[in-house]
């Protein structure tokens, strides 16, 4: 099971208003726990030993001070500390509960990214990959996560970055960090 839903808002924290931050709160973490507790009872009852893999978000790691966004920081962040949580409540009924924190992917997303005038010359220094992943590249982790090979790893995240990491994601969008 792949919980994958998500949405964001970019502004100031000061600037949003409280059903804002509350509708990215009820899809990007309420909504996942709600859609993981339910594939979770679902393979308790039909006795599976299944694998549950959250979309987090490199933003859950470090902020984005160029392109703030608190609230979806927070509930990324929220959903790597709820892989962990559940992934110990649920390890005795076999079930394993992971995460994927993709970097910047070329999405609706983040249109943003290459109107930044020095985006690439700050890839290019990081000797990074100097591009936006495609969607089509993150599939890899999914796919090993909700393997059989996977079938002792649970309570992870992996990053799949390209080489967007804290450093580099600070570097490129927040000159202050």
């Amino acid at each position: 099971m792949v919980v994958n839903a998500g949405r964001t808002n970019h502004k100031a924290a000061l600037d949003f208003t409280k059903e804002e931050i509350e509708t990215l709160f009820n899809v990007n973490l309420f909504g996942a726990f709600y859609t993981a507790r339910a594939a979770a009872r679902a393979f308790i009852k039909l006795d599976v030993k299944g694998s549950i893999v959250f979309t987090a978000s490199m933003a859950s790691y470090r902020p984005n001070k160029r392109v703030p966004s608190t609230p979806y920081g927070a509930s990324k962040a929220g959903i790597r500390n709820m892989t962990h949580t559940l992934a110990m409540e649920w390890a005795q009924y076999g079930i394993r509960v992971n995460s994927v924190s993709p970097g910047l992917v070329n999405t609706a997303m983040t249109y943003w990214v290459p109107q930044q005038p020095d985006w690439e010359k700050q890839l290019e220094y990081y000797r990074g990959l100097p591009r936006l992943a495609e969607v089509q590249e993150l599939g890899g982790a999914y796919v090993y996560l909700l393997s059989d090979a996977a079938s002792y790893t649970t309570s992870i995240d992996i990053p799949v970055n390209g080489a967007v990491g804290s450093k580099l994601f600070c570097v490129l969008f927040s000159r202050l960090c």
